[in-house]
């Protein structure tokens, strides 16, 4: 049998025009379905279809046209699933307990969530958690073989994750810290706060925002090319660009017009680091995609180093550690995760800057030590990639 969908994603300015198939080349769910061995085929909007496939960020839409169109489309579909696979922001599954925006028609609705966080099911929503950030990395290092390239620009050549080294002495440097900085809606306070607590040590690792970088940070590109050097990053140049962050409500505030004469603005999608990066290091500190608030969600952040073999350092959310834990992944007892236990914001990342300073200063043939001590961890952390199966949605079972 073959599944009939149609995925609508968030349009752009909301127009009707953006509905087009044409107009939204990102298909996570073909990627979904293919990695559970369901045959597909997208439609368009107004096609015969059994699944309606709508982005949670419709949620937000606000042209009235566009709004009739999907609430018709919404009532003819035999199947609706609002979907999250990211969880960008904390807050952003409000509708759960305030209902949906008065434009969308009352019927039963699947709600689909990469979230850790258990969410109640209702009468008229079924909840479904779904791992799809473990999938995407694990399928990226496996080299599923897909119709069709689902890597966003890092084309067919796919990376592979290096075997865990039993001898570290080839490393270098101590850490990886990609404090890539989200723009225009994300919240990246704590993200800055840790770009700057790094910068005394940027000898001792590697430190970047989004895209590629000038001397000695991380370079993302496509090609894989090592330490290349292209574009400025906004990040290092945050306040000659005319950019703000405030402090209250932790947001930052960006000039549109100088993001969009920054050529990295043009980058977009998956885009995993370098191997060599992690050949030469022994952890990765960074801060995951939720900084604060009470939701938990494992992102690509987090997977990309322990598929790589990686110790792990992340700031986020109260309960990220142990909800890792609860998947089977295993944290080292030499670093002290004990931030993770504290539920306000500020004296979690208090507490988690002192460990990262510790780390930092730590000297390399300690670190080597250690490394040597914890081989099967890491190990074993990698192997959880390629010994557990793909996460099924059983919706379309």
């Amino acid at each position: 049998m073959v599944i009939t969908y149609c995925n609508v994603n968030f349009p752009e300015e909301g127009l009707p025009n953006a509905l087009r198939v044409s107009r939204q080349p990102l298909d996570q769910w073909n990627m979904i379905f293919q990695l559970q061995d369901t045959p597909s085929r997208r439609v368009e909007l107004d096609e015969r279809y059994e699944w309606l496939l709508l982005g949670d960020m419709l949620l937000k839409l606000a042209n009235p046209e566009t709004q009739r169109i999907l609430a018709r489309a919404i009532r003819t579909a035999k199947h609706v699933v609002i979907n999250d696979f990211v969880h960008a922001e904390e807050g952003q599954h409000n509708w759960l307990e305030t209902g949906l925006p008065g434009w969308m028609p009352r019927r039963d609705y699947t709600f689909v969530t990469n979230a850790q966080t258990p969410f109640r099911s209702k009468s008229w929503l079924r909840v479904n958690h779904y791992d799809f950030l473990f999938n995407r990395t694990k399928a990226y290092y496996a080299g599923f073989p897909f119709h069709g390239s689902p890597w966003y620009y890092a084309g067919r050549d796919n990376y592979r994750a290096p075997p865990v080294p039993e001898d570290p002495d080839a490393k270098r440097r101590i850490f990886i810290s990609p404090c890539r900085l989200y723009l225009d809606y994300q919240r990246t306070y704590y993200r800055k706060r840790l770009f700057e607590l790094t910068a005394a040590y940027a000898a001792r690792g590697y430190r970047s925002g989004p895209g590629r970088v000038r001397n000695g940070v991380l370079d993302k590109a496509p090609t894989g090319s090592y330490l290349a050097s292209t574009t400025d990053d906004p990040l290092l140049n945050f306040a000659r660009m005319g950019w703000a962050y405030d402090p209250r409500t932790k947001k930052a505030r960006v000039d549109l017009r100088s993001l969009k004469k920054w050529a990295g603005s043009r980058w977009q999608g998956y885009s995993p680091i370098h191997n060599r990066y992690y050949d030469d290091t022994f952890i990765s500190i960074y801060a995951e995609t939720l900084e604060y608030g009470t939701s938990v969600v494992i992102t690509e952040k987090t997977y990309e180093p322990l598929i790589k073999g990686h110790f792990i350092l992340p700031f986020s959310t109260q309960g990220f550690i142990a909800a890792l834990k609860k998947l089977g992944f295993e944290v080292p007892a030499f670093i002290d995760y004990t931030y993770d236990d504290i539920k306000d914001d500020e004296r979690r990342f208090r507490a988690y800057g002192k460990e990262v300073r510790r780390l930092i200063q730590m000297p390399l043939g300690k670190w080597r030590a250690l490394w040597r001590r914890h081989v099967a961890l890491l190990s074993h952390n990698q192997r959880l990639f390629h010994l557990r199966d793909y996460h099924k949605l059983p919706l379309f079972e």
